[in-house]
C-alpha cells in the first residue's frame, strides 16, 4: 500500500467513527417532561394537541427539546412559537405542539 492510500482509508474510517458518535445524539427525543395544563409527558415525542385544552393553554417544557407550536392541528401549518428547553410560556394562539 502505498501513503495515499492508508491516507484516505484513515480519514474514511475517522469520519465514519465520527458520524456514528454525532448521529445518535441528534435523533434521540426529548428527556424530561412537557407538561400541558397540569397534563405531565414523560419523555414526549411527537405532536400534541392544544385545540382541546383550556384557553389560553399553559405549557412547560422541562426537556432537553425545543417544544414548536402550530397554527394548525396536527402539527401544520406555520410555527407561532417556540418554547424553550426548560421553560414555561402561556399558549392563546396555535393549535398543536411538537417536541423532537
Amino acid at each position: 500500500m502505498n501513503i495515499r492510500r492508508i491516507s484516505a482509508a484513515l480519514g474514511a474510517v475517522t469520519a465514519a467513527a465520527v458520524l456514528g458518535i454525532a448521529l445518535p445524539t441528534s435523533t434521540q427525543a426529548a428527556e424530561g417532561v412537557l407538561i400541558i395544563n397540569d397534563q405531565v409527558h414523560v419523555n414526549p415525542h411527537g405532536c400534541f394537541s392544544l385545540h382541546h385544552q383550556v384557553r389560553p393553554a399553559r405549557v412547560l417544557n422541562e426537556t432537553t427539546r425545543e417544544a414548536f407550536v402550530f397554527a394548525g392541528y396536527d402539527c401544520s401549518g406555520p410555527i407561532v412559537r417556540v418554547v424553550p428547553e426548560f421553560r414555561g410560556a402561556v399558549i392563546e394562539f396555535g393549535h398543536s405542539l411538537f417536541v423532537e
